[in-house]
């Protein structure tokens, strides 16, 4: 359900709102930040209940970031002339941009969770909890750097002042930003799915249909593209 409207406001946003975004970018990145800082002020208002109980959720679990990059992801394998990638292929730069500004909420949230573990376990070991708790430290800190190097090179004003070769070889790290994300899902998401938890179960499956359809959609536009190659 979460992921059903996180990812309508985002196509709404892309769809809709396709010249505001080319015109004034600095509005969307003001307003996902705006997003985040409300949901950093939710969560020092104790149990959440009502609104926070929906809202703090939504940005936490990184839903609205994601639904975002999952219209980042699905416009690069769309054909050159399909009307989806001409509308939003302008806009791409500025919806990844969202995505990683509404990241924050999520790495707010679990860099402190993480400290509390360590904390509480300073002689962590590969075996157990402990050494889930690392891998998954281990994954998270990479997509953090890799979220990082990717949004700020997204910026105009850096992509400016790269040689377009850097530029593009550097945004070809968004393949393995998408593929730890897989694998960070999967050690979040599946252990409690094989315990029979119905909220990771629809988690799984979401994830698992959205990324099933990228990988499908992606290898025939590699086919297409290579086959066009030889007859040339």
């Amino acid at each position: 359900m979460r992921f059903i409207l996180a990812f309508a406001v985002s196509l709404f946003v892309a769809l809709i709102c396709t010249d505001q975004l080319k015109k004034t970018p600095t509005v969307f990145y003001s307003l996902s930040i705006a997003a985040v800082a409300v949901y950093v002020y939710g969560i020092s208002q104790g149990p959440a209940v009502g609104f926070w109980g929906f809202f703090i959720p939504f940005m936490q679990r990184c839903t609205l970031a994601m639904a975002f990059f999952t219209i980042v992801m699905f416009v690069g394998v769309f054909d050159e002339n399909s009307l989806v990638r001409k509308k939003l292929l302008p806009v791409r730069r500025q919806l990844s941009i969202c995505g990683c500004l509404l990241c924050l909420a999520h790495v707010f949230y679990y860099a402190k969770t993480y400290l509390v573990q360590l904390e509480s376990s300073p002689q962590l070991h590969f075996s157990g909890t402990s050494g889930n708790l690392i891998l998954s430290l281990t994954i998270s800190v990479i997509l953090v750097l890799l979220l990082a190097i990717l949004g700020i090179t997204s910026c105009t004003f850096v992509k400016a002042k790269m040689k377009a070769s850097s530029w593009k070889n550097i945004q070809r790290l968004s393949y393995a930003f998408f593929t730890l994300i897989i694998v960070h899902l999967g050690i979040i998401l599946v252990p409690p799915a094989l315990s029979g938890n119905t909220p990771a179960i629809e988690s799984v499956v979401v994830w698992g249909l959205v990324f099933a359809l990228y990988a499908v959609l992606k290898i025939k536009r590699e086919i297409k593209l290579h086959r066009a190659t030889d007859m040339a």
